[in-house]
């Protein structure tokens, strides 16, 4: 609790779910993606490869 408290984890991790990353789950996720077609689908997109590269660059390792 205090490392979730800490980290800005705790306030999502008691609501009131069976599990809280229930409610960021799509109600039908791809468990097969095509390669190719999200190839495709991230090129609409180029700020996604910004958005990739921040994420790497801001990744935090902690641990205990």
């Amino acid at each position: 609790i205090k490392i979730a408290e800490q980290i800005g984890t705790f306030d999502i991790s008691i609501r009131p779910y069976e599990d809280c990353c229930t409610v960021f789950v799509p109600k039908h996720p791809e468990t097969k993606p095509n390669a190719a077609a999200v190839a495709k689908m991230e090129g609409k997109h180029p700020i996604l490869q910004e958005m990739y590269a921040r994420a790497v660059a801001e990744t935090e390792i902690i641990t205990n």
